[in-house]
């Protein structure tokens, strides 16, 4: 998910495996509910953002602008949820064709297809 400002600036919320992003009212919580609450943004109303991450495998990357947020998704792979299996299929063909490297590790390159985790590497 990519949150953009005002004034140009950008901000990727990687929610990994059991990460979170909720809005928030009245009093912040306590003891055990208030656990993992990495980032917290105040928001107008006396609302708050919170980024949630009980594992840490989600992750925040914030841009200058919306050009350079582009400029590093256009290095990634097609997107393994967005694209049709055979144009998918005919991708990982000419993406493996020629070379030697466990499946494992180029399904979890993100420059050869994006999106795909080490759950979904291993069901592979």
């Amino acid at each position: 998910m990519a949150l953009l400002a005002d004034d140009g600036r950008a901000l990727v919320v990687q929610l990994g495996m059991t990460g979170s992003v909720t809005i928030e009212s009245g009093p912040p919580p306590r003891g055990m509910d208030g656990r993992h609450r990495h980032v917290v943004w105040e928001l107008e109303g006396a609302r708050r953002m919170v980024f949630r991450d009980p594992r840490r495998f989600g992750g925040l990357t914030a841009y200058d602008s919306e050009a350079s947020l582009r400029a590093a998704w256009s290095e990634l792979g097609p997107d393994a949820m967005l694209t049709g299996p055979r144009a998918l299929g005919r991708h990982l063909v000419e993406a493996f064709s020629g070379r030697q490297r466990p499946v494992k590790a180029a399904l979890l390159d993100q420059a050869v297809i994006a999106g795909l985790g080490n759950i979904y590497a291993d069901e592979a």
